[in-house]
């Protein structure tokens, strides 16, 4: 005895956003901050005595 064919049931639309690249923001801002901070950090330590 030979079955019908079973349709295949239809795959679940599956919702994506594309990828832009989004998800380095935050550890490109903290490295940022780091760098800003550290810079500032520097400038203070070796700037030259002020005179009176």
């Amino acid at each position: 005895m030979i079955h019908p064919p079973v349709p295949a049931a239809p795959r679940p639309a599956v919702s994506a956003l594309a990828h832009t690249g989004a998800d380095a923001t935050v550890p490109a801002a903290a490295g940022s901050a780091v760098l800003l901070l550290s810079g500032a950090l520097l400038y203070r330590r070796f700037r030259p005595a002020r005179c009176r």
